[in-house]
């Protein structure tokens, strides 16, 4: 089997322009970087209100080290903000994906759940906190909550989307051979619903993460980035401020680009290879 030319260099494309884009993030990057440490540096900015990166930096790597108070504090406000994190999305998960597949399967389900979630969705998930405070009290069980409810509403809605574009005639030839609803279900609608459960599952990770540092600024009662940056706002500690903010950005560029970013390749990849074996 011989590849034409056009075919054998697409991955060479690829590869290069994602070396390419890389190059030209990292140089913004660096030139922002460079340019905050001149303006402080020459007395533009307040260089206590606003420090500049090397400070920032320096105080990072001292809050993930044994000279810490506690030792290695950054590394557990990191631990426990993700541990809410996975235990909100994955109980927003286990209540919208079954809601999004039934909504997309049912039209009855899909007509009484939709304005509910049309309604969810224009909530922002952080109004919820307060109310979450008066009921739960300021609990761990408070940001844990407030990401549910977001992963709910985005996994039920995206599982719907999904599960309702999958073509009629792919699950009319399933059944004329006489397989039955369970059978459809995991080989017909499941996989073509794929790449939108990765995608709601993004999406859940990347608004929870969000609202998670908000919630914790406000109901976290021990470790947390949002309360790292809310205890050192009681101390006008800027420097820890502008660490955890750097450490908030680090952590959801990693989610986004490394964890989902080769996820959703490889989903798209198998579900362009099968869709064409189809």
């Amino acid at each position: 089997m011989t590849l034409s030319v056009s075919e054998s260099k697409t991955p060479v494309r690829k590869s290069h322009r994602t070396k390419t884009q890389l190059r030209r993030g990292a140089t913004t990057v660096i030139v922002l970087v460079v340019l905050w440490e001149v303006a402080v540096r020459i007395g533009l900015v307040d260089s206590f209100l606003v420090p500049p990166p090397t400070t920032v930096f320096t105080q990072l790597f001292t809050l993930a080290g044994p000279e810490a108070l506690p030792a290695y504090a950054l590394w557990m406000h990191i631990g426990w903000s993700l541990l809410r994190l996975i235990l909100g999305v994955a109980l927003g998960a286990a209540i919208g994906l079954p809601i999004g597949i039934a909504m997309g399967s049912n039209r009855f389900i899909k007509l009484t759940f939709r304005p509910i979630l049309t309604f969810l969705l224009a909530i922002p998930s952080l109004a919820l906190a307060p109310i979450l405070i008066l009921l739960m009290g300021l609990s761990e069980w408070v940001p844990v909550t407030v990401i549910a409810i977001e992963a709910a509403v985005v996994m039920a809605y995206n599982a719907e989307l999904g599960t309702s574009s999958v073509p009629r005639n792919m699950k009319w030839a399933m059944a004329s051979l006489g397989a039955g609803r369970f059978t459809i279900f995991t080989r017909v609608v499941l996989p073509s619903s794929l790449p939108f459960l990765i995608t709601a599952l993004k999406l859940s990770v990347g608004y929870g993460w969000r609202a998670l540092i908000a919630v914790e600024l406000l109901a976290a009662t021990s470790f947390g980035l949002g309360f790292m940056i809310f205890q050192a706002q009681n101390y006008m500690d800027t420097k820890t401020i502008f660490a955890g903010i750097v450490a908030i950005s680090i952590v959801g560029y990693i989610f986004e680009r490394v964890v989902f970013g080769r996820l959703e390749r490889t989903v798209n990849a198998w579900y362009a290879i099968s869709t064409k074996e189809r």
